[in-house]
């Protein structure tokens, strides 16, 4: 599969899509081949990554890496460059989720506290017909997980 274009920041390759290019890119990564990761960067991670070269690999090493929040679109910006758009899980989230409830894709929410996971579950699956939730599971790990 051909790669997005893509801007590098903080040594991270971070595609440019749009959120139709993008949902678009997880549906040939979905269907079409080995298993691949889609992951999110925001200023944070991306200043992680910039510190942390093994971090920086595993986000290199993502099928796909998207854009999230202000502070990433600033950075293109400094860098003379642009994203279509933020692709922030508020945003880009429910658009992926009824996609996924379109082709019968599971998904399963991780993170956050204890409940929330179960809450947002329970009120996507009641806003999105079709969406198949296969699991739920808080962010909490204990130093054993």
């Amino acid at each position: 599969m051909d790669s997005p274009p893509a801007l590098q920041v903080l040594g991270v390759r971070v595609a440019r899509l749009d959120p139709m290019d993008a949902l678009s890119q997880i549906e040939r990564l979905y269907e079409g081949g080995p298993p691949a990761s889609v992951v999110h960067v925001n200023a944070h991670t991306l200043n992680l990554a910039a510190e942390d070269p093994s971090y920086r690999a595993v986000l290199n090493s993502a099928g796909l890496v998207l854009n999230d929040g202000k502070g990433i679109m600033l950075a293109a910006r400094l860098q003379g460059s642009s994203f279509p758009a933020d692709l922030n899980g508020n945003f880009f989230g429910p658009l992926l989720l009824e996609l996924a409830a379109a082709r019968g894709w599971p998904v399963f929410f991780l993170g956050a506290a204890p409940g929330i996971a179960q809450t947002a579950a329970r009120r996507l699956t009641e806003r999105i017909p079709g969406l198949l939730v296969v699991g739920v599971r808080d962010g909490y790990f204990g130093r054993d997980q």
